[in-house]
């Protein structure tokens, strides 16, 4: 994934988290590819007060992945997005 396509997804799903819409499976494929690489990192940075529904989002991209091994990256994403929200109970 070049730089420019790791931007765009991470614009994408600021959108998707802003305006509180469902996120596509090519959204959710391109967040895999963005867990498995080296900017896996700035995925949390998208949830910049909204991290309650950052939670929201990355359980639904998780959805989408379904039985991969990388659904569970983005089930931790989630989590984290969770626990800085300070939601414990979904947290855990």
């Amino acid at each position: 994934m070049t730089h420019t396509d790791t931007l765009n997804t991470l614009s994408a799903l600021r959108t998707a988290l802003i305006e509180r819409t469902e996120p596509t499976a090519d959204l959710a494929e391109r967040t895999a590819t963005v867990l498995t690489g080296a900017h896996a990192r700035h995925l949390a940075g998208v949830a910049d007060r909204h991290e309650a529904r950052a939670a929201d989002l990355y359980e639904r991209i998780a959805t989408h992945l379904g039985p991969r091994p990388i659904a569970a990256a983005a089930y931790v994403l989630a989590a984290q997005c969770a626990f800085l929200a300070a939601d414990y109970r979904r947290t855990a």
